[in-house]
């Protein structure tokens, strides 16, 4: 664990906070300060069209039963990711903004790189456990309290994660 003082950073307390463990949905975070990021450069807009494919609707764990098929915009969308931590939603809003999985990877991690996450690496789009022969995604309670810094700094990001129930 890491315990900081948001603003500046500055450590308070941690014990291993450097280990290396799979973040779990955690990574969701990432999902969230792109879309808000995108969202500021102009790149899409909170009324764009989320369709669900048939490999998003698949995805199993936390999620909110996507159809295939089945549209929400992107506001709408990320507080399902947000609130309800939804496995499917994260999937499809990665496909539909990114235009496939492996792009969306790409850019989470490339985005860790640029925030100083030394000790990150994702490899899925939700944080479940990977398939047999896959690797786990991997980071640290550091990286993680880096990426939370940046994620506090966006207001769509605070009113998500201060929502308690979602009705979807």
């Amino acid at each position: 664990y890491i315990c900081i003082e948001a603003e500046t950073g500055l450590v308070l307390s941690e014990s291993n906070a450097d280990l290396p463990r799979p973040p779990a949905s955690m990574l969701k975070m990432m999902m969230m300060l792109l879309v808000v990021e995108g969202v500021e450069r102009g790149d899409w807009t909170w009324d764009r069209q989320i369709v669900a494919s048939a490999a998003a609707a698949a995805i199993g764990g936390s999620q909110v039963y996507l159809r295939e098929n089945e549209v929400h915009d992107l506001a709408r969308s990320m507080q399902a990711v947000a609130v309800a931590s939804a496995n499917d939603m994260a999937y499809a809003v990665a496909e539909n903004l990114w235009g496939s999985k492996e792009a969306y990877l790409k850019r989470m991690n490339e985005r860790a790189q640029e925030l100083g996450m030394a000790d990150t690496v994702f490899y899925s789009v939700h944080g479940l456990p990977p398939d047999p022969g896959t690797p786990y995604d991997r980071t640290t309670a550091r990286d993680m309290a880096i990426l939370a810094q940046y994620c506090l700094r966006k207001d769509a990001i605070r009113e998500w994660v201060g929502t308690r129930e979602l009705q979807f």
